[in-house]
């Protein structure tokens, strides 16, 4: 009955001191031997032989950071054709591109969203609005790549492949190209971007 009423006292003493008031705990780690023991702080220390660790200890607080925006950035709207001695929209990025037979891409109009491109608070590009191409004579083909997107909103891991549904109801498809190319496989007079989004 004796040993009972000393284990329980003990178990109570353990529970009361372990951890610490300031919820640390602390123990001692043999290095020899890799032993480790934990112990009352108050009440006892480690030997010379034995290295003292503590955890379940707080930092000191670090300032605080900026405040994270869950808003998206501002939308950048595709420009007109640049019209020049080199009108290439490879090289005027974020406007619409001529191809031959005097054809070109533009918005779509008629009260459709125009294109553009953005970035999420993620950091995912989206692409929106309705592109439309315009072609002299008109059952000419348009020019392949609708516009060409800056650095920093190009996918860096090879191009990305999407599935849209032209004007017409026919299934083609929109590329962008790690060079920034926006690039249509069909020869429909519009494609909708806003399926297109991704992870650079």
């Amino acid at each position: 009955m004796g040993a009972v009423c000393l284990a329980l006292a003990a178990s109570a003493y353990a529970v009361a001191s372990i951890p610490a008031k300031d919820r640390k705990i602390t123990a001692c780690f043999k290095k020899t031997s890799g032993d480790l023991r934990v112990i009352d702080a108050a009440k006892q220390h480690c030997s010379k032989k034995e290295r003292r660790l503590t955890w379940n200890q707080a930092g000191q607080r670090g300032r605080a950071g900026p405040p994270r925006s869950l808003t998206p950035e501002a939308r950048h709207f595709v420009g007109p054709r640049v019209v020049g001695s080199i009108p290439s929209c490879d090289t005027h990025l974020g406007t619409f591109c001529v191809g031959d037979y005097d054809g070109r891409w533009d918005n779509y109009g008629n009260g459709y969203a125009p294109v553009a491109y953005f970035k999420d608070s993620a950091g995912f590009v989206h692409l929106e609005g309705l592109a439309g191409v315009f072609t002299t004579p008109a059952n000419a083909p348009p020019p392949k790549t609708i516009f060409y997107l800056p650095s920093g909103y190009r996918p860096l891991n090879g191009t990305r492949e999407f599935t849209v549904r032209a004007c017409g109801g026919e299934l083609d498809y929109v590329d962008v190209g790690t060079d920034g190319a926006v690039t249509a496989s069909t020869y429909r007079r519009c494609v909708p971007l806003d399926v297109v989004s991704f992870l650079p």
